[in-house]
């Protein structure tokens, strides 16, 4: 597990790992989050070059308390590491 701290409005925090996708597989991923103050957050499985193709999004509400969010998405094409 990796602890990340930002400040309440510091802008974005990025946790990236590069993964070879292969196409028409569903992929999940999971994160906790918690927030010292209420805040929205945006989780993303993407590519991680340009274009920076979205294969799942999803918007949640992060309090002080921490929670497990989850996504899940279907990749269209083979990507050989993510990139």
């Amino acid at each position: 597990m990796r602890e990340v701290r930002n400040s309440i409005g510091g802008g974005a925090t990025l946790f990236k790992q590069s993964v070879a996708y292969t196409q028409d597989k569903t992929y999940q991923a999971s994160v906790w989050l918690r927030s010292l103050a209420p805040m929205t957050v945006k989780v993303y499985i993407r590519k991680d070059s340009p274009y920076y193709t979205e294969y799942a999004a999803r918007t949640v509400t992060v309090g002080t308390t921490w929670q497990q969010v989850t996504i899940q998405g279907t990749v269209d094409v083979s990507v050989p590491d993510g990139s």
